[in-house]
């Protein structure tokens, strides 16, 4: 992926994560098989957030009428404070969806993250469309 700046990024470069997630935020190919299929939030949240703030993912809460929620199952015994047991329930969840107009094919979009975690005051990022995809291509330094 080329920067504005005109510097090439390699996802070769072992100081780079690349991530390609799909149009609702999920993670299809990672560096990292353990990765791949987690929703990119549980990835690195940092990232999600400021892709939100730039109107490249839409976040959209809806309500689960189906949810399964766990509930602490008292039998009685002394042990039973470990135990829970399944509920139906509603639950308030929130879907992300790719906003593709925010991203143009021929430039990514680019941010850096400042103060985001405890190692580095600066992390730079970029995102691209995959073209004839819904897919986007995340590059981290």
């Amino acid at each position: 992926m080329q920067t504005n700046s005109g510097e090439f990024l390699s996802c070769r470069n072992e100081s780079i994560e690349c991530y390609v997630v799909d149009n609702n935020g999920f993670v299809v190919i990672s560096e990292n098989p353990l990765n791949t299929g987690k929703f990119f939030g549980e990835v690195d949240g940092t990232i999600l957030e400021s892709l939100e703030k730039n109107h490249v993912f839409k976040k959209i809460k809806i309500f689960d009428y189906q949810a399964i929620c766990l509930e602490d199952a008292d039998d009685g015994s002394p042990a039973g404070a470990e135990k829970t047991q399944p509920k139906s329930c509603d639950k308030e969840t929130y879907l992300y969806e790719l906003n593709e107009t925010a991203l143009q094919l021929d430039r990514p979009l680019q941010g850096v993250l400042r103060n985001c975690h405890e190692s580095s005051c600066e992390r730079p990022f970029s995102v691209a469309l995959v073209p004839n995809t819904n897919l986007v291509l995340v590059v981290v330094e």
